[in-house]
């Protein structure tokens, strides 16, 4: 008769149980929803960058200096130099182009096998970085950059 007993707890407790699962499903709530990752800022470059270009067919020699913190950029071309502040537009696009293109990842030297032409060479310097390269080899990554550089030196040339 002990036995029994057991047997009918038992059982009574497995039914309870099973209708205590069933109906903890049928509250109608769902889980909350898991938060999506916070993604990473792209860090904003600071320090300095510098843009040295020189030869092609029109002899160039430009050194542009720009300071990523405050955006006071310096252009020197032959013997003349140009001061100026970049306007803060001008200033957070360089930023984020710098920190897209991700200068610390490419190679120090990307320059053609053969010196047959005038290439316009190019030497940027960022931070403790350096790269030198070409017009004709001038990696994708690096192009936007340049582009950049260039723009901001057309557009201080065309202050003077």
């Amino acid at each position: 008769m002990a036995h029994r007993r057991t047997t009918k707890l038992t059982s009574h407790l497995l039914v309870t149980l099973v209708l205590v699962c069933l109906l903890a499903g049928c509250t109608g709530t769902t889980p909350a929803p898991t938060p999506a990752p916070t993604p990473t800022p792209t860090p904003t470059p600071i320090g300095r960058i510098e843009l040295q270009r020189s030869g092609g067919i029109m002899g160039l020699h430009d050194t542009l200096q720009v300071d990523l913190d405050d955006g006071n950029a310096t252009l020197t071309r032959d013997k003349e130099r140009i001061d100026r502040r970049l306007d803060e537009l001008t200033l957070t696009r360089l930023r984020e182009t710098i920190a897209t293109a991700d200068l610390p990842s490419l190679s120090p030297e990307y320059m053609p096998t053969s010196a047959c032409c005038d290439f316009i060479e190019y030497r940027i310097a960022y931070n403790a970085y350096s790269i030198r390269t070409t017009d004709a080899s001038l990696p994708d990554q690096l192009r936007p950059v340049i582009t950049a550089l260039e723009m901001i030196i057309a557009e201080i040339g065309r202050q003077t």
